[in-house]
């Protein structure tokens, strides 16, 4: 068998005394990797219910299972697992099953391993200590669609409860100012409603200081807003500035000012004599420069002349190559923060957000005493009971259980993790620290984040990469490890994706926008071309010709069906795009079919 390029990242994973976090892209076997690591767990631990592993989903956490009690009912046997070609996984299975004697039969019960869901492990807190997680001990989970007709009827209570406030009230105040942000529509504030109850795990640190403080809270709200405009703000002129200074213009900006001086340009006076900071007090001089060389589409400028700002015959002068040729990266990054906020922007628009944040405290409380007093919780509302139940300033004792019980934590598909759940994790791992003979595996592939519509922020997976942030500021260290082996896909197609997305869509990354950087795969060597199928049904030298044999072939297929079912069946097809549609039509009037197309034609075309 060939040596992988990652095999030592593989095994230092194993490494038991350590904490890890590693990127598997898909096809590098993640699943594979967990389940030597849980075995190799089981080989130390005193007892299994040590080891905690958490998924995302019900079928991940059955296949782990499967997995694991497999290998090590079949060592029990004699037997190797399948899919074992080095033989780690007996061996790793029968030290586990020696390390734990008499009670070895144990292992292979379905209740024996702790490998569970996020929801499933919130549940668990929550149901063990319903008090300190704030819900009812006989609390039952709803699903998407009771939880969409319970959003209903609290959104139509509380639009009717908000006009019931006294006219001065603070919070009909809000709301009639929200109303009147959507132009009294009531449609548009009732879908700003949903969306608050769906979405309000992401900023309910600012309607918890609405709802514990009261009126007192509002005051707060434009420091926080402003810290934390403050932080992004800076970040994107950080970058800004890196990519600006290094290009040519960037390194001769001083003599480029002189110049336009020297002409009697107007932007010789308008531009900044030097580089601006990056600090959110430089962001109008950035700007400044941003309106000054680039497009409204984003691009560099290329017509220089007094209309905007500079000399005639300017593009053919060495400054203006410059401009023009900065770059598309450099282009883009000045035209992006045309539209950030200055300092004294966000002061006519805090009131505003004050509104929406009194209107949502308020909403949100609604709906969460709906909830309460119907005994049922959201997947949301499950994640924020257990988030309560671990209260790092006050512990629970189901906290002080777990952190007694609890010694390795792995999490699977970590890519997909919301800020509640990271935070989960962030409690559990309080008071660990390294050497203390407890650790963390977390693993995914942020390529393959597709989450975001449930609050999932795949940043949170590349800052677990610096550690986990436990309490007194410390951060428990991980051992990062990139897997780049695909067991799962042949040759050229690993190098057709790794040349597609390398240099294309993932080629610059914004990480600010969620973007990720792209790392190509490698084949494990075993899975040449010649497993590959090639599928041409229409094959034709002449493309046209075969698009016209797919629809002749299409019309045919559908004139059997209509002979066969008597011309009393409806039959509907779908076509992948609006441009072919000519030719089926074509197809089927050549037939004798008659049909009607719903969509797809524009208006002209009809």
């Amino acid at each position: 068998m060939q040596k992988l390029s990652d095999a030592g990242q593989r095994v230092a994973a194993l490494d038991t005394g350590r904490s890890h976090y590693v990127e598997s892209p898909a096809g590098s076997g993640k699943t594979l990797l967990l389940t030597k690591r849980f075995l190799k767990l089981l080989g130390n631990v005193k007892d299994p219910a040590e080891i905690l592993a958490i998924t995302f989903t019900e079928k991940a956490a059955g296949e782990m299972r499967q997995r694991i009690t497999g290998a090590l009912n079949m060592s029990d046997g004699n037997r190797a697992p399948v899919n074992d070609p080095d033989g780690e996984m007996t061996l790793l299975a029968e030290e586990a099953l020696r390390a734990h004697g008499e009670k070895a039969h144990l292992l292979t019960s379905s209740d024996a391993l702790n490998i569970m869901t996020f929801h499933g492990f919130c549940s668990y807190i929550a149901r063990r200590a319903p008090l300190e997680a704030g819900v009812a001990p006989d609390f039952e989970i709803i699903d998407d669609d009771a939880q969409a007709i319970l959003i209903e009827e609290t959104v139509r209570a509380a639009l009717k409860d908000f006009f019931s406030y006294p006219q001065n009230d603070g919070r009909r105040v809000a709301f009639e100012n929200r109303l009147l942000h959507h132009n009294n529509n009531w449609n548009g504030i009732s879908g700003e409603f949903r969306d608050i109850i769906k979405n309000r795990g992401r900023f309910r640190d600012l309607t918890d200081i609405i709802r514990q403080a009261g009126g007192r809270g509002i005051s707060k709200l434009p420091s926080i807003v402003r810290e934390r405009l403050r932080g992004y703000v800076e970040k994107r002129l950080h970058d800004l500035s890196g990519i600006f200074t290094e290009t040519e213009l960037g390194s001769c900006w001083a003599d480029l000012i002189n110049h336009l001086s020297e002409q009697g340009a107007e932007a010789g006076a308008t531009l900044p004599s030097h580089l601006p900071e990056y600090s959110w007090e430089e962001l109008p001089s950035w700007q400044t420069i941003a309106h000054s060389l680039t497009t409204k589409a984003g691009t560099a400028l290329k017509k220089f002349g007094p209309a905007n700002g500079f000399y005639s015959k300017f593009s053919k002068t060495k400054w203006g190559e410059m401009i023009t040729s900065m770059g598309d990266p450099c282009a883009a990054a000045l035209a992006e923060i045309k539209t950030l906020p200055s300092p004294h922007d966000i002061d006519s628009d805090m009131d505003v957000l004050s509104d929406f944040i009194i209107t949502a405290a308020d909403l949100i409380e609604h709906y969460e005493t709906t909830c309460r007093e119907r005994h049922v919780v959201d997947f949301t509302g499950l994640e924020q009971a257990a988030l309560r139940a671990l209260n790092d300033s006050d512990p629970s004792e189901i906290q002080l259980y777990l952190d007694h019980r609890i010694r390795h934590l792995l999490v699977d598909e970590f890519q997909d993790t919301n800020r509640i759940q990271w935070e989960l994790v962030r409690r559990m791992c309080s008071g660990w620290v390294p050497g203390n003979g407890r650790t963390v595996f977390i693993v995914g592939d942020p390529k393959q984040s597709i989450y975001s519509f449930r609050n999932a922020e795949v940043r949170l997976f590349i800052e677990a990469k610096s550690g986990i942030p436990i309490p007194g500021g410390d951060l428990l260290p991980l051992d990062a490890h990139l897997l780049k082996t695909n067991f799962r896909s042949v040759k050229k197609l690993i190098e057709w994706t790794n040349s597609l997305f390398g240099e294309t869509v993932m080629k610059e990354p914004d990480a600010d926008a969620d973007e990720v950087p792209f790392g190509p795969s490698e084949t494990a060597g075993e899975k040449e071309n010649g497993g590959a199928i090639s599928l041409s049904l229409f094959a034709d030298s002449d493309i046209e010709k075969a698009r016209d044999n797919e629809a002749v072939w299409l019309a045919g297929k559908v004139g059997e069906v209509m002979k066969e079912t008597g011309e009393d069946k409806s039959i509907a097809i779908l076509l992948f795009t609006r441009n072919r549609i000519s030719r089926y039509l074509q197809a089927f009037k050549n037939e004798g079919i008659p049909l009607q197309v719903r969509e797809g034609l524009s208006l002209a075309q009809r």
